[in-house]
């Protein structure tokens, strides 16, 4: 049997793992997954967070959780777990207060960001270290997208 989603999954990695590679790829990737999980909705600096400093909510941070699925999120973590660790990534570099009631539902975009640009290099590296990189005739053969 056809098996779409796999094929899916993986006809998008090798569309997106040279751009991944190349100058500020993985910024950009992440950028585009903050704006992908806040649906629109632009960061927002909070009067009684750290000036200067974006952030997003709790439920964007949630969104990023499920697009996690495929790759096993939930046996490694909980979505509370997976706040917490995100808020204390921003305590441990200053950027907010765990005891700070008032930004229990907030993470700082930045920390969001290097989060996804560190998760997409992990997957990086082990595609290379499995030798799974997709070859290069692959990706210059097809001109126009897919769908």
């Amino acid at each position: 049997p056809l098996d779409f989603e796999r094929k899916l999954r993986a006809q998008c990695v090798v569309d997106l793992y040279p751009n991944l590679n190349k100058g500020e790829g993985l910024s950009d990737f992440a950028d585009w997954v903050v704006l992908l999980i806040c649906q629109g909705e632009p960061p927002q600096f909070l009067p009684f967070a750290m000036p200067g400093t974006p952030y997003i909510t709790r439920d964007h941070v949630m969104t990023l959780y499920e697009l996690m699925q495929p790759y096993q999120i939930r046996s490694h973590i909980d979505q509370q777990g997976f706040l917490d660790m995100l808020q204390q990534i921003a305590e441990s570099r200053g950027m907010m207060s765990l005891q700070d009631e008032e930004l229990d539902d907030w993470v700082p975009t930045s920390v969001v960001q290097n989060w996804i640009r560190q998760f997409a290099t992990s997957y990086c590296s082990l595609f290379r270290e499995l030798g799974l990189v997709p070859p290069e005739s692959a990706i210059e053969t097809r001109t126009e997208p897919l769908l």
